[in-house]
Formats: structure tokens, C-alpha cells, sequence
């Protein structure tokens, strides 16, 4: 789209009238990066599954509902009494977890199996609405950048430009409100790790209950003792797992930040065919892209997440629970503006100021991951002491023989 736009090929929506001291012309601008990006985009993402092994570095994984036949019971039994010969080969057992999971007897016992017989595999949370709502923000901030764009192209007053991009993040507030229910839902699974009971985990037939508890049995010695690992040492690993400290990957942060980079294209492709100096481009991409865009951007969204972690667990009756993501949003926003009216002030002052803006906000990073650093340590120091106090059974992997043996 760059190159289309710099060779003429594309026509251009409208004029970016850029004022500054030094300089002053009409650049043509249009919003081809803002198009051509984010359809690329989501034709990659829906192309991906479909890229082959040789390109694609993604580790085969076994997946039990596809795995395993649901149709022929004989061959469905085979499968399930088979998983001890997966989970011991396999490098990491990746949950996707819902409220209900701990109650399933045969979960259960999928992580009683891989942890006694893979003791130094990695177990992961990855519950599902991370996904969801890192999609809901990513379309917020897209809808969001194009009216901001939109307006400013239409020469709009700054009230109207800042209002326009308030109304497209309204999805956020969605997506807000989505990871405060899930924090609440985080705080019930800690819980039911706390208060974990087998007597309490559901199977559909008494052959696999039988089946479950002999195996259990017969690595952790009673079912009293793995309901002891259950509260002790698997709480303890699960805890420490991003999910439970509500983190983003750093790919969905800056996928969520594509927006903003899009519209800020376009602006340095109309700064480059308008031929402004050189300097002026430099501090254009530092205060504005780099400092405001992405760093800003990301200072914004992690204030969010810790909102969200704090305020989580505060519910209100009925309605009401929907003013405090309402409160977030709004402090997200103001943040966000600010932000933006910031860079969009100090870009015009000079290379100097753009830097110093840029080194406050890469300095701001390196402290809330410094914060982060120190928070995750204080955890991984309180599962010590509890680790110091519990009693814990360490389990002993053979293979289970009830009629049909893992192999």
C-alpha cells in the first residue's frame, strides 16, 4: 500500500494540512495502510491454520476431544485408558479451563496422570476468554483509530477528534466488563483449589469412577493424600501461571495497539509525499509512533488490566456492577487522550522534546516491568513458605491396570 500510495497509484481521500514553524504544506492523505493492514491481518490469522509444517514451527499437540473417537465406545475406552502413554511424553499439559472443570472427575485425573508421571512437565491455564476479549479490545482500538483519522481528516476541532475516538473504543468497555466477571471467576478457582474435595468430582459412570480412584489410589497412596496435592502443591504451580496473575502475552498487547500504528502510517506516508524534511519524519515517528502509539498504548492497556485485577473481586447488585467497568473505562480513556494530546504536541516541537517524550515512556515500561518482576517474586516466595509448611505426598508413576493398561 505504501509503495501503490508513494507511486500515485492510489488516490488519496483527502489533505493533511501540516502548520509548524519550520515548515508548512499540504500532505495528501488517505487510509490504504489503515485498509490494507488490517484486512492482511485478518486473512493471515484465518490462513495460519492452513500454513504447512515446514514454515509453521507450532508443535503437534494431543487433543483429547479429537483424539479420542466419540462414537465407538470400544475404541473411545481404548483412548481414554490409553492417555497415561500421552501425558508422559508430552512437554507441557496446557488447560483450557472453565468454571466448571474442577468438578470433572476425569480432569482431575488428567492432572493427577501427567504430574506423576511427567513430574518435570509444565502444566498452563490458558482459559479461553483471553482470546475473546484481546479481540474485542483489537476491534475497539481499530474502529477507534479510523474515526479519529476520519475526523481529523475533515479538519474537525480536537473535541470532536478525542470525542470520536472515546465513542470507537466503546467495545473496550465490553471487553472491560468481560475480565472483571473472569476475575471473579479466577478468585472461585483459587478457591476451589483451596476447598477441593474428590468426593465432590463428578463422573458419568461408576467403571471410570472406579477406574479414577484406583489410579489415584495407587500414585498417591489414598485419595485423602492427592486431595492434600490438589490444595497444596498443584495450587501452588497453578497460581504462579499467567492467567492467574491476569496477564496478556506481549503479541496481543501490540495487536491491540495496531490501530493507533495504522493511522500514524498514513500520517508519515503524508508527511513523505507532501516532501517534508527528513527531521521533521524522524521526531514524527518518535514522539508520536514510538512514544505515544506503542509505549503509551501499552502503559494504558496494562493500567487497565490492573484495574481490572483489583477491582475484579468488588461486585455490585444487579446494574449497578457495570459502574465500576464503566469507572475503568473512563480512566483508560482519559489516560489514552491525554496521551495522545500529548504527542500530538510534542512531535511539532522539535527532535529534542519528541526523545525526551519517547525516553520517559520506554523508562515508565522498564519501571512497571520492574514492578512486575518484584510482584511475581514476592508470589513465587509465599508458595515457598507454604511449600515450607505443607506436607505434601510426592507421587510414584506405574501404569494402571483396570481391565485395560496405559501403554
Amino acid at each position: 500500500a505504501i509503495l501503490l500510495c508513494l507511486n500515485g497509484v492510489l488516490p488519496m481521500a483527502s489533505v493533511w494540512n501540516v502548520s509548524l514553524d519550520e515548515w508548512n504544506g499540504d500532505c495528501a492523505m488517505g487510509y490504504w495502510i489503515w485498509i490494507v493492514g488490517m484486512t492482511g491481518g485478518f486473512v493471515g490469522l484465518f490462513l495460519s491454520v492452513y500454513i504447512p509444517g515446514s514454515i509453521s514451527k507450532s508443535e503437534v499437540c494431543f487433543l483429547d476431544v479429537v483424539s479420542i473417537h466419540q462414537t465407538d465406545s470400544a475404541l473411545m475406552e481404548r483412548g481414554i485408558y490409553g492417555l497415561g502413554g500421552f501425558l508422559k511424553v508430552a512437554k507441557e499439559l496446557r488447560v483450557l479451563w472453565s468454571p466448571p472443570y474442577l468438578s470433572r472427575l476425569w480432569c482431575v485425573f488428567e492432572l493427577a496422570a501427567y504430574r506423576t508421571a511427567n513430574p518435570n512437565g509444565k502444566i498452563v491455564l490458558n482459559p479461553l476468554f483471553i482470546e475473546s476479549v484481546c479481540t474485542i479490545m483489537f476491534l475497539g482500538s481499530l474502529l477507534g483509530s479510523l474515526l479519529f483519522q476520519y475526523t481529523m481528516l475533515r479538519k474537525m476541532s480536537a473535541t470532536m477528534t478525542n470525542s470520536a475516538y472515546l465513542f470507537g473504543t466503546l467495545p473496550l468497555l465490553v471487553a472491560i466488563h468481560v475480565l472483571r466477571r473472569e476475575v471473579k471467576l479466577r478468585h472461585l478457582l483459587a478457591k476451589g483449589l483451596r476447598e477441593f474435595d474428590l468426593r465432590n468430582a463428578d463422573c458419568r459412570n461408576d467403571f471410570d469412577r472406579e477406574f479414577i480412584y484406583a489410579g489415584i489410589i495407587q500414585w498417591y497412596g489414598s485419595k485423602e493424600a492427592f486431595t492434600r496435592y490438589v490444595r497444596g502443591s498443584l495450587r501452588r504451580e497453578l497460581i504462579g501461571c499467567t492467567y492467574m496473575q491476569l496477564k496478556m502475552p506481549p503479541t496481543y498487547l501490540l495487536l491491540i495497539c495496531l490501530g493507533p500504528i495504522s493511522t500514524s502510517f498514513e500520517s508519515i506516508l503524508a508527511l513523505l509525499m507532501g516532501d517534508c524534511p527528513a527531521e521533521i519524519v524522524v521526531r514524527f515517528a518518535c514522539g508520536r509512533i514510538l512514544a505515544t502509539d506503542i509505549c503509551w498504548s501499552l502503559l494504558c492497556l496494562k493500567l487497565a488490566l490492573n484495574l481490572c485485577d483489583t477491582l475484579g473481586a468488588c461486585t455490585w447488585p444487579g446494574c449497578l456492577n457495570f459502574v465500576n467497568s464503566l469507572l475503568i473505562h473512563m480512566i483508560y480513556c482519559l489516560c489514552s487522550v491525554a496521551g495522545g494530546t500529548i504527542g500530538s504536541i510534542v512531535w511539532k516541537q522539535g527532535l529534542a522534546v519528541s526523545l525526551l517524550w519517547l525516553g520517559a515512556n520506554v523508562l515508565l515500561i522498564v519501571l512497571m516491568i520492574f514492578l512486575s518482576m518484584i510482584i511475581q517474586k514476592k508470589i513465587a516466595c509465599k508458595m515457598e513458605e507454604e511449600q515450607t509448611q505443607d506436607n505434601d505426598v510426592t507421587p510414584s508413576y506405574t501404569p494402571v491396570s483396570f481391565n485395560v493398561s496405559f501403554h
